[in-house]
C-alpha cells in the first residue's frame, strides 16, 4: 500500500487524492462533504469525501489539519480526460504532474489553482508561459515567473483548460 499525507489549512482547500482507489486513514477536522466541478454541466456537485476518486475537489477544514490516505493503485496522468474549453477540476497524479510534458494529446491553454496557504489564486498561461499570482488589492494577476513546464505536486488540484477533448499522458 502507498500512502500520502495532505496538509490542509483552516478554510477551503483545493486538493485531490493521488490514487485510483483509496482509503482515508485519518481526516480530523475536515467536513466529510466536498465539492467537485462537473465540466459537462458547468456546476458543482457535493459528494462524500470517500467517493472522489480521480477528481480534484474543494474540502473544508475547520482548523489546520492533515488527511492521511492510502491506496494500492496510483493515479496516472493517462487516466485523466479533459473536456474542451471548460474548466476541468483534475486530480494530480501520484508523484505530481508536469503540465506541458505530460499533456498527452491535449492542447493545453491555461490552468488556475487556489493556494490555501497564502489564500491566493494562481494562473499559468500556455502561450506566454507566465505563471501569475492574483493581487487582491490591484484586482489583477501579476507575473511571478516564466515557466514553460510547471510542476504541480500530488495532493493538489487544478482547473485545467484544453482546446480539445483529450487525455493527459
Amino acid at each position: 500500500m502507498l500512502s500520502t499525507s495532505l496538509s490542509l489549512k483552516s478554510g477551503w482547500n483545493l486538493i485531490s487524492f493521488p490514487f485510483v482507489d483509496y482509503r482515508i486513514i485519518e481526516a480530523k477536522d475536515v467536513n466529510s462533504l466536498v465539492y467537485v466541478y462537473n465540466p459537462e454541466t458547468s456546476s458543482y456537485e457535493q459528494l462524500d469525501i470517500s467517493k472522489v476518486s480521480g477528481k480534484g475537489f474543494w474540502a473544508y477544514a475547520y482548523k489546520d489539519t492533515n488527511i492521511l490516505v492510502e491506496g494500492s493503485v496510483p493515479l496516472t496522468a493517462d487516466s485523466i480526460s479533459l473536456v474542451a474549453n471548460k474548466p476541468n477540476l483534475i486530480a494530480i497524479p501520484k508523484n505530481g504532474l508536469y503540465v506541458n510534458s505530460q499533456k498527452g494529446n491535449c492542447i493545453i491553454t491555461k490552468f488556475y489553482y487556489f493556494n490555501s496557504t497564502d489564500k491566493s489564486w494562481y494562473r499559468w498561461d500556455a502561450k506566454t508561459k507566465e505563471y501569475s499570482r492574483y493581487n487582491e488589492s490591484k484586482k489583477a494577476y501579476e507575473v511571478v515567473r516564466i515557466d514553460s513546464n510547471p510542476f504541480i505536486q500530488e495532493g493538489s488540484a487544478i482547473f485545467l483548460y484544453s482546446e480539445n477533448d483529450c487525455k493527459l499522458g
